[in-house]
């Protein structure tokens, strides 16, 4: 794993900054927990987040939770109860090889499947989900119960560079 070169796709978290504002304006989103690796990738992934979110949704509360990169169950089990305690019902996670031990315990503490808990994903994590088949009513298979993936794309109306791009085709 190439941990010192991963880049964090700043235009990613510009589309859910820009998203979360739109749910704030329709859904009264307005907090998020994010949970990731204390690595290059989570922590770049989170530094781009925050630099969005300051930029184009500056009323969403971000509540950041790291996680070693060589997570233990103890580690796991603090970051979810930190996540509990927030009280925040939205949770983004850059977090993939230990997403199953991630979410089981959300279930556990009861921030996952409970049809009240919205969990989205990177990409790179929703790629591995779906590589999987969870057994029906089984703790993960409900704690993905409306999960949702989030994609980069190249801009969003509003975003100048976007907007410029646009403005020229």
């Amino acid at each position: 794993d190439n941990v010192g070169v991963h880049a964090a796709r700043p235009e990613a978290a510009s589309n859910l900054a820009l998203h979360g504002q739109e749910r704030d304006r329709v859904l009264g989103v307005r907090h998020l927990a994010v949970l990731n690796f204390n690595d290059s990738y989570g922590n770049a992934y989170v530094s781009a987040l925050q630099r969005a979110v300051q930029d184009y949704a500056p009323r969403m509360v971000l509540k950041t939770i790291n996680i070693p990169r060589t997570a233990e169950a103890g580690d796991i089990v603090q970051a979810i109860s930190i996540a509990r305690e927030t009280k925040f019902r939205y949770f983004f996670t850059t977090i993939g090889d230990k997403y199953e031990q991630v979410l089981e315990e959300a279930y556990r503490q009861g921030i996952a499947g409970t049809g009240q808990h919205q969990w989205i994903f990177a990409k790179n994590v929703f790629e591995a989900i779906k590589q999987r088949t969870y057994a029906r009513d089984s703790p993960l298979h409900l704690a993905l119960r409306g999960s949702a993936k989030l994609t980069e794309i190249g801009g969003m109306p509003g975003m100048e560079g976007y907007d410029k791009f646009v403005e020229r085709w």
